[in-house]
């Protein structure tokens, strides 16, 4: 009962790992010693410049916080000294890669902070062999809990162990090099031809959502979501690209999609046509 309790409700909800990484990267001083209160601090100026610039405000409060200070200690981010905390070695080389914007070694590293934690790593590597086969999040919230689902989510999204779609959740692991834009040509075309029907026998969809195409594609061809993005731009500047309609929305749809929404020549699209 004791392991039961710890791996399915030892996770607290922490849903915003950019914005926690983002406070910890803010926490390194000369001295290398850092507290709860430096943490706040941070933390605070972090959530309060994002909310100004999004809809989405929540409160925050002490047990909120706490939450994300103790996520950051139970994965070694911060490392307990005699009276304070200190930023781990692989916390400075995360910030690093952060800063410089090597996103490829920042996934990677993260990654295995959490696959290879002695705390919670036998909780995320059971998470992804769950969502191995494609998993809807009420499957999820049902096998390990609502909250510790929620945050492994979250975090395994931010360091590309998943991909998602509305509901829908796979495992991700991304091959060494991409696709040749031939192969995923053909692969988009496929898996176009497989949406633009409806359940109505003989009846086209003809407009099939970018976010599905993509989730769908990144499966298969074991790519990130940022992948797909270049690969399909790429191709829409090739003689193929005229055979491709992209599609806005009307306002009510798009604040709905905005999460899956698709960016060319400056524009966001959320789906697409294939003309015949």
């Amino acid at each position: 009962m004791k392991e039961k309790t710890e791996k399915k409700i030892g996770l607290m909800l922490v849903e915003d790992p950019g914005e926690t990484i983002s406070t910890l990267c803010e926490l390194k001083k000369e001295t290398d010693n850092v507290t709860r209160d430096d943490f706040i601090i941070e933390y605070k100026k972090i959530k309060n410049f994002n909310s100004m610039q999004s809809t989405n405000l929540k409160k925050m409060t002490d047990s909120n916080i706490d939450a994300h200070f103790y996520t950051l200690t139970t994965f070694n981010f911060l490392i307990k000294t005699e009276t304070e905390y200190k930023l781990s070695q692989d916390s400075k080389k995360l910030c690093t890669y952060k800063k410089k914007h090597q996103w490829i070694d920042y996934q990677k590293l993260l990654s295995e902070i959490l696959l290879k934690n002695q705390r919670k790593g036998k909780l995320y590597r059971e998470f992804l062999k769950f969502v191995q086969i494609t998993k809807t999040k009420d499957e999820i919230f049902k096998f390990f809990d609502e909250v510790p689902s929620k945050t492994m989510i979250a975090w395994s999204k931010h360091a590309g162990l998943i991909i998602e779609y509305k509901e829908r959740i796979h495992a991700l692991q991304r091959k060494g090099e991409l696709p040749s834009l031939k192969d995923f040509t053909a692969i988009l075309i496929k898996k176009y031809q497989q949406l633009d029907h409806s359940e109505v026998f003989g009846i086209r969809n003809i407009f099939v959502p970018i976010g599905e195409l993509r989730f769908l594609i990144c499966i298969d061809l074991e790519i990130y979501r940022e992948d797909f993005d270049k690969l399909f731009n790429e191709l829409l500047l090739t003689d193929f690209g005229p055979k491709i309609d992209l599609h806005g929305t009307t306002s009510k749809v798009f604040r709905e999609e905005e999460s899956e929404t698709f960016e060319f020549m400056g524009k966001l699209y959320i789906f697409m046509s294939l003309k015949q």
